[in-house]
């Protein structure tokens, strides 16, 4: 630590030369030098008499303290822009729809997620479905469960088998050129249907 001597306050006695060095942010000291005429030679006698902090200092250092802080904030925000600048880079908008349940199977939940891409051609639909009961436990017994896409001004079509395990989950992914459409998931007893058949379990309207 740099130490910092001021002459003022500096005083001779006699043979004692009596001088204030004042540390930085530490405290007041006192230096005695005791100075022997005859030969030349002094020594040199140091003493701590209080604590003080000098102000300018402080405010600097609070300053400087600030200044980091203020330069961190900055850093963190230009990431969180950065990220979502990638996010809406990457879809041109995603959400999700709950699917409601009919008196088949009313205890079954389901969500539709959609995600359209940056150029707006392609959409990923997703379904996850939970509490749904497999397929030959319902009355009268299905072979399958079946997930269907219908466009607003065409016909359903088939997307797939939906699998559903003894913990009673199932998901699905498909992708669609259409913006408006309804995600329909019926009972089947038959093996690759071309319509769909009038026992739906879940279903949910897309309106983008």
């Amino acid at each position: 630590m740099a130490v910092a001597a001021c002459n003022c306050g500096a005083f001779r006695t006699g043979r004692y030369h009596e001088t204030f060095v004042y540390l930085p942010q530490t405290a007041y000291v006192v230096v005695f030098a005791n100075v022997d005429h005859r030969d030349g030679d002094f020594h040199l006698a140091p003493q701590v008499f209080g604590y003080g902090a000098d102000s300018t200092m402080r405010n600097r250092d609070l300053g400087a303290m600030e200044a980091t802080k203020m330069t961190r904030k900055a850093y963190s925000l230009a990431t969180l822009a950065a990220v979502a600048m990638l996010a809406i880079g990457v879809t041109a908008w995603a959400k999700s729809y709950t699917m409601q349940a009919t008196s088949i199977t009313p205890g079954a939940t389901g969500t539709v997620d959609a995600k359209a891409d940056k150029s707006g051609g392609n959409t990923t639909v997703t379904i996850k479905v939970d509490h749904l009961a497999r397929p030959t436990l319902l009355t009268p017994p299905a072979n399958e469960y079946v997930v269907w896409l219908e466009p607003q001004d065409g016909s359903p079509q088939n997307q797939g088998v939906l699998q559903v395990g003894d913990n009673e989950k199932g998901d699905l992914k498909m992708t669609t050129t259409s913006s408006k459409f309804r995600i329909l998931v019926t009972a089947e007893t038959e093996q690759h249907p071309k319509t769909p058949s009038d026992r739906v379990v879940l279903q949910s309207e897309i309106q983008e």
